[in-house]
């Protein structure tokens, strides 16, 4: 019983693997049109959601229908999937925006620390958290002066990372296999 677990385990591991290591590879190779189907596929998911929420509210006991939001919910859900799908260009560019500002709040909040180190507890830890705030707050003004370029290289910087985190993960499997293997002969 545990070895078909096992087994199992380690079948859905590697192809899982192998679907990361494909994505990866579309992500370094088509970034744009991988951008485009991840937007698509999250309009579509909002717009399914919507659906699903109008349904839930329709089919709902009328006592728990007067405390429900499933309704706005729903409209809101499809609305968005639909102006999402639609304005697609426009969100592209407008969230590299987002997380620009973002990152450069973090930043400074992290900036704030590093002088709090500094000054209460007199830790030399101080310096990289610093330099660590500088680098962000470079990064943050990049995504909000470079934002279509900047989703771009996020796309391919993610399909590298999966790749890489993809072979590890096909190492790992292997290892323990013959691991497994090894110690179940003896």
């Amino acid at each position: 019983m545990l070895s078909d677990y096992l087994r199992r385990y380690e079948i859905m591991s590697i192809v899982t693997a192998l679907l990361m290591v494909v994505v990866g590879v579309l992500q370094i190779v088509i970034p744009v049109k991988m951008i485009n189907l991840v937007f698509t596929i999250f309009a579509a998911g909002l717009g399914i959601k919507g659906i699903i929420d109008v349904f839930a509210f329709i089919f709902m006991d009328n006592n728990a229908r007067r405390y429900s939001n499933g309704l706005l919910d729903g409209f809101l859900c499809i609305i968005g999937g639909v102006l999402l799908y639609l304005n697609m260009d426009f969100f592209k560019t407008f969230l590299p925006l987002i997380i620009g500002v973002f990152v450069i709040f973090e930043a400074i909040m992290k900036m704030q620390v590093s002088f709090l180190f500094l000054t209460a507890l007199s830790s030399s830890g101080w310096i990289l958290v610093f330099l660590s705030s500088i680098l962000e707050i470079v990064l943050g003004f990049l995504l909000l002066v470079y934002p279509a370029n900047a989703l771009v290289s996020v796309t391919i910087a993610s399909g590298i990372i999966l790749i890489v985190s993809a072979i590890l993960e096909i190492i790992e499997t292997v290892v323990m296999i013959k691991k497994i293997r090894y110690y179940s002969i003896y």
